[in-house]
């Protein structure tokens, strides 16, 4: 998920064909949010949603980490992905979840 330009997707989309052949990849991606690299964490936002738009179910065994962690990282476009993944994984949460997501997304209202 390194190299190239920063505006670029570098090998996103590679990467999310690789996860969507092997679904054991995806707790791997799910790892590089936590990525030192902003360039990174962005491309890996953008894998992540790619994921997720074929394959909800599969994102949303990573939802307490999403509403955990990866909420906590303090990068715009990844606050913005979260946003657009639990609309994605709606149907996949449990109330609490559910209540979480609002939340935080109420609180990034003001990031």
């Amino acid at each position: 998920m390194t190299g190239g330009h920063p505006n670029s997707l570098g090998n996103t989309v590679s990467v999310v064909d690789e996860v969507l052949a092997d679904r054991g990849l995806l707790a791997e991606l799910m790892a590089c949010y936590r990525s030192e690299d902003a360039v990174v964490r962005l491309r890996v936002s953008s894998a992540v949603k790619r994921v997720a738009q074929q394959r909800p179910e599969w994102v949303a065994a990573h939802l307490d980490d999403l509403l955990g962690w990866v909420a906590q990282i303090d990068q715009a476009s990844t606050k913005w992905t979260l946003s657009i993944l639990f609309v994605l994984l709606d149907a996949h949460m449990t109330l609490p979840q559910r209540n979480a997501a609002i939340a935080l997304m109420q609180a990034n209202l003001h990031f």
